[in-house]
């Protein structure tokens, strides 16, 4: 209606038996996202701050550590170009007040009144109980996620450098592995598995 290009693809969506749904989906529509941008293109998703506070709070819940607890980055490589999140420091009140006011058609999807969902349990549940006891819990958890995200580009610069003298070829050498502390070579090992695209 509005002129403007439309490409819709359909994902044919397989979880295994006790695999997320969410997360394959979300696998999925990235995946087909990077297949469709060019090299220096990018992705801007709509991504906001009461977005990032469900994302805080389910890593929490699954025992995330620094990395996952940093959240949703700002910026991320995605296939040959990049994904931009331009709007995480608007919360969502914000942004429906804008719809309202320029007068758009707000699409909803439905899977986000499913309560099945975690997410959506607790966008719905959780957090506008958390928000009348503490307004600015967004906002304070975008802040943490900031901060976390720091720690987690420190934690990778140490593991580059540990990376430098435990390294052999594409291999770990065992001696000198084990002469650094417990938690710098879990921070190793995690940077490595990591560099290489493995969970």
């Amino acid at each position: 209606r509005l002129g403007v290009p439309l490409d819709v693809v359909r994902l044919a969506l397989a979880p295994r038996r006790g695999e997320s749904v969410e997360a394959e989906a979300r696998a999925a529509r990235y995946a087909a996202l990077a297949g469709r941008l060019a090299p220096g293109e990018a992705l801007l998703t709509a991504h906001h701050q009461d977005d990032q506070l469900e994302t805080v709070l389910l890593q929490l819940f699954r025992g995330a550590g620094v990395a996952g607890l940093a959240a949703m980055p700002a910026a991320a490589p995605l296939g040959p170009g990049l994904h931009l999140r331009p709007l995480l420091g608007c919360g969502r009140a914000a942004i429906e007040a804008y719809v309202r006011e320029a007068g758009l058609e707000c699409v909803l999807d439905p899977m986000n009144a499913a309560t099945r969902f975690d997410r959506s349990f607790l966008r719905l549940e959780i957090t506008p109980r958390l928000r009348r006891r503490w307004p600015a819990v967004a906002r304070s958890a975008a802040r943490s996620a900031r901060h976390l995200a720091e720690a987690q580009s420190l934690l990778d610069e140490l593991a580059a450098r540990d990376a430098g003298s435990v390294a052999d070829g594409e291999c770990l050498a065992v001696a000198p592995l084990r002469a650094l502390s417990r938690p710098r070579q879990a921070n190793l090992l995690r940077w490595w598995l990591r560099e290489r695209g493995l969970r």
